[in-house]
């Protein structure tokens, strides 16, 4: 946490992944992703709108951005936890989501909550069958209570290691149609 103050105001900015949630880093991912379209100062203003309080953006001065920007995620955890307990269920984690589970992930991954139904199929609740958990309600529940009781410490390891398995996975398929298709 930093604190910044203006006159007699005090400011708090969340900036370590212990402090951050599951959603709020989705939404975050994205609006770093987007900087063909935004400039790098607003892409940052826009950052501290959501993890900040309110009003710090307009503000914090051009150099604490500057040195939020340097510091920003640089204690990324890299231990997996093998389960996880939310709401008074244990989920267990899962480093092979099904076919179902993952297509689910394809056509919400560029939603501002798309990070977290990334890690909601990694992780099954272990009172379910699979069908019930690959259930497209039951992710989207996920999705809900994750994406706000889930801290960045425990879900960056997850996500770093499904996305490299995503993208592996996508880029074999992209293979194997293109070979499919020359034959």
């Amino acid at each position: 946490m930093i604190k910044y103050t203006k006159g007699n105001q005090e400011y708090k900015l969340r900036n370590l992944p212990k402090e951050i949630t599951l959603l709020e880093m989705s939404k975050v991912a994205i609006i770093l992703k987007d900087s063909t379209t935004l400039d790098k100062v607003d892409m940052y203003l826009k950052v501290i709108d959501i993890l900040g309080d309110k009003g710090l953006s307009d503000v914090i001065s051009f150099t604490n951005i500057q040195q939020f920007a340097d510091n920003f995620q640089k204690e990324a955890p890299t231990k997996i936890k093998k389960t996880i307990e939310v709401n008074g269920r244990k989920y267990v984690y899962n480093s092979e989501p099904s076919a179902r589970a993952v297509s689910l992930v394809e056509k919400n991954i560029t939603n501002s909550n798309g990070l977290v139904y990334l890690f909601a199929v990694a992780y099954e609740d272990e009172q379910l069958t699979i069908k019930e958990h690959n259930d497209p309600a039951h992710i989207k529940h996920k999705v809900e209570i994750f994406g706000t009781n889930v801290m960045a410490d425990v879900s960056t390891p997850v996500l770093v290691k499904m996305t490299d398995l995503f993208i592996q996975n996508t880029k074999q398929l992209d293979e194997s149609m293109a070979m499919a298709g020359a034959e």
